[in-house]
């Protein structure tokens, strides 16, 4: 829920009870009597550590996560549209600079098998070497929650490079296919 930017319903009576019962068998054990203030103080007490629990469970890593994703996506939501036409300019000046179709969609598929190569091979080493491991924070949950989110990030990436792949394999099926075709006639 947090990262949704939602708050979480943090339920505490379970804790406060089994808190405030291993008190009074504690108190019952070592035949303490409480006055009617010391009761007021250990009611304090209780609702501290339930302050204490709840701050801790809200989980500030997260908060941050959340500030930077929601930054990230704002960024993106302006940048994506911006690069998508850029390169379909730059796609229509290569087009429009060879006389033949074939050979500014040859430079395109080159452009896409190297990005997609980069991207592959960034990615696959980061998941060959798993350097998302050596990533440390305390406590443990935290640094398991930031390890899982860095190997999800760079699957995407594979995935993205997979994709480039695939649509350079298209593009030269495509050039082959209108090569042939300019032979032919």
């Amino acid at each position: 829920d947090t990262l949704y930017s939602e708050n979480a319903e943090i339920k505490t009576d379970r804790i406060t009870q089994d808190l405030t019962n291993k008190l009074e068998q504690y108190r019952k054990a070592k035949g303490i009597n409480l006055t009617a203030e010391q009761e007021v103080e250990v009611t304090k007490l209780v609702g501290l550590v339930e302050k204490d629990y709840v701050a801790a469970i809200n989980l500030p890593l997260l908060q941050s996560i959340v500030e930077c994703r929601t930054n990230y996506l704002s960024t993106m939501m302006y940048l994506l549209p911006i690069l998508i036409l850029l390169v379909i300019v730059l796609c229509y000046f290569l087009l429009r600079m060879y006389h033949y179709l074939h050979r500014g969609l040859r430079f395109i598929a080159y452009a896409v098998i190297s990005a997609s190569n980069l991207m592959l091979a960034m990615a696959g080493y980061l998941m060959i070497t798993k350097a998302y491991e050596d990533v440390m924070a305390e406590p443990e949950y935290y640094q398991s929650f930031i390890r899982m989110y860095l190997r999800w990030d760079i699957n995407v990436f594979l995935y993205i490079g997979g994709l480039g792949m695939i649509l350079a394999l298209v593009l030269i099926s495509f050039i082959s296919y209108l090569k042939n075709r300019m032979k032919n006639n």
